[in-house]
């Protein structure tokens, strides 16, 4: 697609697309992933999960979604020490 369009809408399409996706959810998800909090670290990989399917299913590429590391999950709250 890159190569279809002039650099400039390309430009404006990969900012919009990263303020839509990536950095609404980015700086808090960091935070919380860097915490020694793992219930928070968990939660936060959740949001990161759901912005990155939303952006592959919204950009048309959804196979990107059939990767294991979309299949991890925290464990039951039974699992939990």
């Amino acid at each position: 697609m890159a190569m279809l369009v002039f650099p400039a809408v390309w430009d404006w399409y990969v900012r919009w697309r990263e303020a839509l996706f990536l950095t609404p959810v980015w700086e808090d998800v960091h935070a919380d992933l860097q915490s020694a909090d793992p219930r928070r670290a968990w939660a936060a990989f959740e949001r990161a999960k759901v912005a990155c399917q939303g952006c592959h299913t919204a950009e048309r590429v959804p196979f990107m979604n059939d990767q294991p590391v979309f299949d991890l999950a925290a464990p039951a709250a039974s699992a939990r020490p």
